[in-house]
């Protein structure tokens, strides 16, 4: 009896159609049949309309695309994709990346895209070929190392042992191969892809031979001396102190011997030559059984006696890293620095920082970090407002900082991070020609998390409140402060009501939106302590409730000495994905309570400029999304921040609901927050929230749910399986969509005055146009 044959799906015609359209539009090159290309180009822009526009599509264009080089092609089409597993267009991705680096007469290109397939090929056993070739390739690795260690100053050998590293996309080695061959001053010609990693000028500068800074590596079980006794030579020519924790030798021994007390052993037997040390690592063995090994105990020595006070740069397998950070005495102590997000990455070199994390951001920011957060205090508030090309809106905020009923004295910490070249906050710093004002440049082009951190540093009041360039301070703020200080000189975390404005051209339908949030007297403040249990039920019923924590952002401040607090408890100062969300989770982690002032201080301005906007934004056209992911990689090269621990088990993609989820995982990584939590996180609606919130009109859709399918996976077999029947195949059903021009919507919100108090208006029909007017129209109707 014949089996019933399923219908095709919606996608699988989609994809074969494609095909269709690739193999005529072959066959049109080989005959040079115009008309016939002329209209398979057609029906392939045609077929842009229906999405979600997957990544076979992008190869395809790519591929029969005639005017652009094979340089240009390849920029096209490196945004589109996550090489992490074989999903459909990968495989045909890698085909097309190894036929461009024919075109350009580059070998190691083309081997470096066949070992990719080799890796993610799920087919790969039956490939006879491609598997002698990726042994002949291993082999040539081999030669290579042995190579340059026979002769490590023949730059022609180490030239090749780079080339080599590039195939096998070792990016730490490769760049550290590099990094030597720049010294000596060859005419190597690096390559750009690989030099432009996370977190790739903190490594860079770390190696500069004026900066002092100790390298430790910790070398696996059964590592490959070869290839570490490279990266020492390559250190020492650098003038790098470094410290080798060697891979760990197996001690049988009988009954259980706590690891700790080999650590003394370990010590004893330490070898130092010049600037290098050489310390043997142990694995306690019973029988068949492993106890573990001292390498987290070694680490933890040499930070706590040889490296004291200072921070070091630690070279291990990404796995081994990983697992370090996670070790409870050094989770606050060791953090990875290289995450990306691909195939293997447990098993490629990879780097981060170890030891006293603000001699690290001392590196980052130019100066003493330490010397800036333990000045005394010079002023009772200090108002921060980091701003980055941002004149236009800034103008009106500082003018609501300046704008206080406040005797005392405060300052305005102007923080300018614009990219270069750009004066315009400079101008408009010396245009106000206010001595409160106190204007710092930022030393380099920060992320937004590190661009707070250094204006945080800058700051010499005793009460920090954080701002951002569209937000506003109401007139009253610092005089209720001082109140509530006196009244409650214990609390070191203050939070407050806040309101909202957005400004004109925000978010089409919401533009104008202008909300008080409840009913108020003048002078009748009321105050509460809000319990950390209290916060994490709301946060775990609804992540919109993520608004009201304690963020040190727009809604509270807190004092200055509460920054030790932090760092001493997560071991960091500013870090996370989002910052102000995981300020917030770090305040109600390592606070039992938080004092929250029910009178409102500030409004929440959101622009066209707002960070958070231009991150979450979705993009449609590709040139939109091309320059957004230039600008986010101008300030992906120091100090921002890869997953840690249970952060792993999340996507990448930009997400509000991620804003709360991945500082929960990381402070439950820290251990600040139970491990209990993850038991009552419902993974399931997480997962489906996120999915959910992808737009199929993104154009980088397909890589974005292929990113959430790879984390399900690691949720295993059974999550995975629901994932994929409830969320991936829903999603992956093509629709077609017909031409939609960018207009303003109609408005999504409703003018209304709520029991509560809460009012919610249009203020284009008071004549607000700024942030500044939006703060003496909320004074108007609430007459405070």
């Amino acid at each position: 009896m014949a089996q019933k044959i399923a219908a095709k799906t919606e996608e699988q015609e989609y994809l074969e159609l494609l095909d269709v359209i690739d193999q005529k539009l072959e066959t049109c090159r080989r005959t040079r049949d115009g008309k016939i290309k002329k209209d398979m180009i057609k029906i392939m822009e045609d077929t842009f309309s229906v999405k979600p526009v997957r990544l076979k599509y992008f190869v395809i264009k790519e591929r029969h695309n005639e005017k652009k080089s094979a340089k240009q092609k390849r920029e096209e089409l490196k945004n589109k994709y996550e090489l992490l597993y074989d999903y459909p267009g990968v495989i045909e991705l890698l085909d097309l990346l190894g036929s461009l680096g024919q075109q350009e007469n580059d070998q190691a290109e083309v081997e470096r895209m066949m070992l990719w397939q080799y890796r993610l090929d799920s087919k790969v056993l039956e490939n006879f070929e491609l598997c002698e070739a990726v042994e002949l390739l291993c082999t040539e690795l081999r030669v290579r190392k042995t190579e340059f260690l026979e002769d490590p100053a023949d730059d022609r050998r180490l030239a090749q042992l780079a080339e080599t590293y590039y195939k096998f996309n070792n990016t730490i080695l490769y760049f550290l191969s590099v990094t030597e061959l720049k010294r000596r001053g060859t005419d190597y010609a690096s390559r750009n892809s690989m030099q432009e990693f996370m977190n790739v000028d903190t490594l860079r500068e770390a190696l500069y031979p004026e900066n002092d800074i100790p390298f430790v590596l910790v070398c696996g079980k059964e590592a490959d001396e070869a290839e570490w006794g490279i990266v020492r030579y390559i250190l020492a020519q650098l003038g790098k102190r470094v410290y080798t924790v060697q891979s760990p030798a197996e001690f049988t021994v009988e009954g259980k011997i706590p690891l700790e007390k080999t650590v003394t052993v370990s010590f004893e037997n330490m070898v130092r030559d010049g600037n290098s040390m050489t310390v043997p690592s142990i694995e306690l063995m019973s029988g068949e059984e492993s106890q573990g090994d001292n390498q987290a105990y070694i680490l933890e020595h040499l930070l706590d006696s040889e490296l004291k006070g200072e921070f070091a740069v630690v070279l291990a397998r990404g796995g081994i890293l990983d697992s370090l950070s996670l070790t409870p005495f050094l989770r606050r102590k060791v953090r990875n620095l290289y995450d990306p997000n691909e195939a293997g990455v447990e098993e490629q070199m990879s780097f981060g920082w170890a030891g006293d994390y603000l001699s690290y951001i001392s590196l980052i920011h130019r100066m003493d970090a330490r010397a800036m957060l333990d000045r005394p205090a010079q002023y009772d508030y200090s108002i921060i407002v980091p701003a980055r090309n941002s004149a236009q809106t800034l103008r009106y905020t500082l003018q609501t900082c300046l704008n206080q009923r406040y005797d005392g004295n405060f300052e305005v910490v102007l923080s300018d991070n614009s990219t270069e070249g750009n004066k315009e906050i400079y101008n408009l710093y010396l245009e106000m020609d206010d001595p409160r004002i106190k204007y710092y440049k930022t030393p380099r082009e920060y992320n937004l998390l590190k661009s707070f951190e250094f204006a945080m540093l800058q700051a010499q009041g005793e009460f920090l409140i954080f701002m951002g360039a569209d937000d506003g301070v109401l007139p009253w703020a610092l005089s209720t402060l001082e109140r509530v200080r006196k009244q409650y000189p214990d609390d070191e975390v203050i939070a407050w009501d806040r309101g909202f404005y957005a400004w004109p051209g925000f978010n089409g339908g919401q533009e104008n939106q202008f909300e008080v949030p409840g009913k108020y007297q003048k002078d009748k403040i009321s105050c509460q302590h809000i319990k950390r249990e209290q916060y994490l039920s709301l946060l775990l019923s609804d992540v919109q409730y993520m608004y009201l924590l304690p963020n040190l952002y727009i809604n509270s401040g807190c004092a200055r000495a509460y920054l030790q607090k932090i760092l001493d408890k997560t071991g960091e100062l500013y870090t996370g994905n989002c910052q102000d969300i995981y300020m917030g989770m770090v305040n109600i982690s390592i606070n039992d309570e938080i004092l929250h002032v029910q009178y409102p201080l500030t409004i929440a301005g959101m622009s066209s400029a707002s960070i958070g906007k231009i991150t979450m934004e979705v993009h449609r056209k590709l040139e939109e999304e091309n320059e957004r992911i230039r600008n986010a990689y101008q300030v992906a090269h120091v100090g921002d921040a890869s997953r840690f621990g249970y952060e792993k088990f999340i996507p990448t993609v930009p997400n509000t609901d991620l804003c709360l989820y991945r500082p929960l995982l990381r402070l439950i990584s820290l251990g600040t927050l139970p491990e209990e939590l993850l038991d009552i996180m419902d993974w399931r609606k997480i997962f489906a929230n996120l999915v959910a919130a992808l737009d199929k009109r993104d154009v980088l859709f397909d890589k974005k749910l292929h990113q959430c399918r790879y984390a399900a996976a690691l949720q295993g077999a059974e999550f995975l399986e629901w994932f994929d029947k409830k969320l991936y195949e829903p999603m992956l059903s093509p629709r077609r969509y017909g031409e939609e021009q960018d207009k303003l919507a109609e408005k999504t919100y409703h003018e209304e005055m709520k029991e509560n108090g809460q009012g919610i208006y249009d203020a284009s029909k008071y004549g607000v146009t700024n942030i500044a007017e939006a703060c003496r129209l909320f004074e108007r109707l609430t007459r405070l």
